[in-house]
């Protein structure tokens, strides 16, 4: 498992004649600042536990350059593409040389007029945990992270495939599915996030009865793989693998050409091969509406009852919610979208933050067209995180705060965490080839451990210069 797999994939598809493709190659070339600090609440006593060993611990000043190159390739029935950027960094506070690897491959081939395959990989070597897209430069507004970032700038590299194939037949009706192969590795001695190999089998079916009435369907299975751990008292080897299940069941009902009304049930469930970690699922039935005020607002609101419960406990009922609100104006946007849901967490790469989760998302971004090549936005992020079943140093401190030590209903003991960011950003485009931007975010984690309060300030400086170097 401690190998490392190489990120290059071959995309064996048919090529079309060349009469009838056209391929770009481009060329980047660009310099970066990025400045992260990150401040714990209660350093001191971090410090007396030898959990903090130094106050500047995590902190960064990085000098990068980059070159990037990327190639698409556009046919009749066919399309391909890959980036490639190594990022050459010096960090000031350590005084340490690192190289970053960003490599994106994707292709999609039509079969047949109705039959396509895709095939994607991404593969990104870095100490960013907010860079799970893979920008080199950028990063990406989300309500969730792929990776957690309490372990502040650590070391690490992923790799992410997926191959997926769609079959439409009639009008809005398709069948597909793929799969997907996540790998995540640790990639210096410092670095200690919970290494994993994730495989994804999914199914969809989508199909229309009527002008008013369409339904889909996606069924999702998940197999995590882990390092075993060993028991203190047996000694033994225990399996940290995990099994997880998701079922979606869809029926729209277009009651006009700007409102519908979805109804949802959907499922979502896991299974760990041992025992300190407890099975657990909801359903939740929610009902919907959307609609198109005009064609610059837009609003998608619903919710329902949500049933959740555990091996060996009580369950409970509960709700969920969720809403997106867009609104466009002649050089602006806005986007407020909110949401309450129960789901798994178990490839953050936390090793005691995992498990099953009651969460609250909520998000405001407004981008604004300052002139024709600067733009701008800002960003406001709160996330609510409730961990059903915590695990070693979490577990303590939940059961401590609940002032219990047994449980008989699902959510009688939880580990708490609050997150807010906010952020803004300017980016410019000057000379027709060249592009400045620059972000700052504020990031504040406030958990019940106090290894969980910290904030953390960044800002992102990039300036880069890319053109077509040859087209065909």
């Amino acid at each position: 498992m401690k190998q490392k797999i190489l990120p290059i994939i071959g995309i064996a598809l048919l090529v079309s004649p060349a009469m009838a493709r056209e391929t770009v190659v481009n060329g980047k070339l660009g310099v970066g600042l990025d400045f992260w600090e990150r401040t714990y609440d209660k350093e001191d006593s971090l410090a007396s536990e030898g959990t903090l060993t130094d106050a500047d611990e995590g902190d960064k000043q990085q000098y990068g350059i980059w070159p990037e190159v990327s190639i698409i390739s556009e046919g009749i029935k066919d399309s391909y593409s890959l980036r490639y950027a190594p990022v050459f960094k010096y960090d000031d506070v350590t005084s340490d040389n690192e190289v970053d690897h960003y490599l994106d491959l994707s292709g999609e081939r039509f079969i047949s007029r109705h039959w396509s395959v895709m095939l994607d990989n991404n593969f990104q070597q870095t100490d960013d945990p907010s860079s799970s897209t893979g920008d080199t430069e950028s990063q990406e507004v989300s309500t969730s992270e792929e990776l957690t970032r309490d372990q502040g700038r650590q070391r690490y590299w992923i790799n992410d495939l997926r191959l997926q194939t769609d079959y439409t037949f009639g009008e809005e009706n398709s069948v597909g599915g793929g799969y997907g192969f996540k790998v995540l590795r640790n990639d210096s001695d410092d670095s200690s996030y919970r290494e994993y190999d994730r495989h994804n089998i999914f199914a969809t079916f989508a199909y229309r009865y009527s002008q008013a009435i369409r339904s889909s369907i996606l069924l999702d299975y998940v197999k995590g793989l882990y390092d075993d751990t060993i028991d203190a008292e047996t000694e033994k080897p225990v399996s940290e693998d995990l099994d997880e299940y998701r079922a979606t069941l869809r029926f729209d009902y277009l009651h006009g050409p700007a409102d519908s009304f979805p109804f949802v049930y959907n499922f979502v469930g896991v299974k760990y091969d041992n025992e300190l970690q407890r099975d657990s699922y909801a359903h939740e039935l929610t009902v919907g509406w959307e609609q198109d005020f005009d064609s610059r607002t837009h609003l998608t609101i619903g919710g329902g009852p949500t049933y959740v419960n555990g091996e060996g406990v009580k369950g409970e009922w509960d709700y969920n919610v969720y809403l997106d609100f867009t609104r466009d104006f002649a050089h602006s946007s806005f986007n407020l979208f909110m949401e309450k849901k129960y789901d798994t967490s178990n490839f953050s790469g936390s090793s005691t933050d995992a498990g099953f989760k009651d969460t609250y998302k909520a998000k405001a971004l407004y981008n604004h067209q300052l002139t024709q090549g600067l733009s701008g936005d800002v960003f406001a992020i709160y996330r609510w995180e409730s961990n059903l079943d915590p695990q070693g140093d979490t577990l303590t401190e939940a059961v401590a705060s609940a002032n219990a030590t047994s449980e008989e209903s699902i959510g009688d003991i939880t580990y708490d965490k609050n997150i807010y960011e906010i952020g803004v950003g300017l980016n410019y485009d000057f000379l027709r080839y060249y592009n400045a931007k620059l972000r700052y975010s504020y990031y504040m984690s406030d958990g019940e451990l106090d290894s969980d309060q910290y904030n953390d300030h960044r800002i992102l400086f990039t300036l880069s210069a890319s053109a077509d170097l040859w087209r065909w």
